[in-house]
């Protein structure tokens, strides 16, 4: 039975656990970094085909309107 507290650790086992923390710093970055891209290239791909119907819609948009001058001539 020990006669210390609970929380006053020997320094082997405080740097077993800044190693543990510091791994999985690295670790919790990769994955930012990996799944930070794919994030960024789903949202270029959303901002192509919001601008790819932006244009149909105004190319559409023009085409009825041309008709319907033709049609008050």
């Amino acid at each position: 039975m020990s006669f210390l507290p609970g929380f006053i650790w020997s320094p082997i086992e405080y740097e077993r656990r800044h190693e543990r923390a510091s791994e999985n710093l690295a670790h919790a970055r990769q994955e930012a970094r990996e799944f930070g891209m794919q994030r960024r290239e789903e949202i270029r791909e959303r901002v192509r085909e919001f601008k790819r119907l932006e244009e149909e819609s105004r190319v559409t948009f023009e085409a009825e309107s041309e008709r319907g001058k033709e049609r008050d001539e």
